[in-house]
């Protein structure tokens, strides 16, 4: 359980740094890690998936801008 945490956290700040870097990337990363990326946002990871989806990636790093970094808030994902 604690390796499917840890790649749950990964996965979001490796997310989390696509997006801030506006790479087409993270298209596939959550294409590709979609179940790994339901089981660390919850619901929240269809309103992601389809941001990521549609490239408004601004959209998904305004709301984060006040929060920790994923890696850094384990807790909160």
């Amino acid at each position: 359980m604690k390796a499917d945490r840890q790649l749950q956290i990964a996965l979001v700040a490796q997310l989390e740094g696509l997006l801030v870097h506006s790479d087409a990337e993270a298209i596939e990363l959550v294409q590709a890690n979609s179940a790994l990326l339901r089981e660390a946002l919850g619901d929240a990871a269809n309103d992601v998936s389809q941001k990521v989806q549609q490239f408004n990636f601004e959209a998904l790093q305004a709301p984060r801008a006040s929060q920790k970094p994923a890696a850094a808030a384990a807790g909160s994902i």
